[in-house]
């Protein structure tokens, strides 16, 4: 039995029609892939903004711990002179008495630097508590933000997984009309080319690659004998002009 000859002409305005539905659904899923990223991105962005925080907080912890220690070692200090101031009175020799007063006067001297310290480290917990309210509220701003734009990534991502079932469908209607082995050759360059396997002759170019086409494949390319591809980018290429009624703007 005879094989059946292919209407080349037929087959290519399919192609045409097919490379329409395949560049939706290459657009389609290339954004589908950048929306996570983006999602991403923003939990990124919240994380390092609780991190901040959290550091934050920690420093005035941090700050507490200090004026801890600070009170505790004044508390010991002011211990140590009322024990001194005791003991003062009764020492026999004037010699004792002038050292211990020396001694008394240098726990003074250190118990004021301790005090400085204190009031400076109880002006800083106050000012970093009110530093920390206001980056709390910014941070409670922030993270209803970032949840709402998410949330709306998250909805676009469902609106593109419609869209693309929809895509895929059509293009199943076109695929079955298309011969099996020039579907072959179309999907295995629409993979390799980035979904773009078909292409107009513009300005006698390739519209793929935009070389230069001999006169000669031009005129292959309008016979419309066989399926010719350009021989620099390897796409299928077609003329707009002997395309069918209503698909020379394709």
């Amino acid at each position: 039995m005879a094989e059946q000859k292919v209407d080349i002409a037929q087959q290519i305005d399919k192609l045409v029609k097919l490379q329409e539905v395949d560049s939706v659904i290459y657009r389609l899923r290339a954004e589908r892939q950048q929306k996570p990223e983006r999602i991403q991105e923003l939990r990124q962005q919240i994380e390092q903004e609780k991190k901040k925080f959290e550091d934050s907080k920690n420093s005035v912890k941090q700050l507490q711990v200090n004026r801890k220690e600070k009170e505790i070692e004044l508390e010991s200090k002011e211990s140590e002179i009322k024990k001194l101031n005791i003991q003062l009175y009764q020492l026999k020799t004037n010699k004792e008495y002038e050292t211990m007063q020396q001694e008394i006067n240098g726990l003074k001297a250190d118990c004021s630097v301790l005090e400085e310290e204190i009031i400076k480290l109880m002006d800083e917990i106050e000012q970093e508590g009110s530093n920390i309210t206001n980056e709390q509220k910014q941070l409670e701003g922030k993270q209803q933000q970032i949840d709402s734009e998410i949330k709306k990534i998250e909805d676009e991502i469902k609106s593109i997984e419609r869209e693309l079932v929809k895509e895929e469908e059509k293009r199943k209607q076109i695929a079955v009309e298309v011969d099996p082995k020039i579907l072959s050759n179309y999907e295995r360059i629409l993979e390799v080319k980035d979904g773009l396997a078909i292409v107009p002759v513009v300005n006698n170019a390739c519209g793929g690659c935009y070389m230069q086409l001999p006169p000669q494949v031009i005129n292959e390319i309008r016979l419309k004998n066989e399926i010719i591809y350009c021989q620099i980018c390897s796409r299928i290429l077609y003329d707009k002009v002997s395309l069918p009624a209503g698909r020379e703007n394709s």
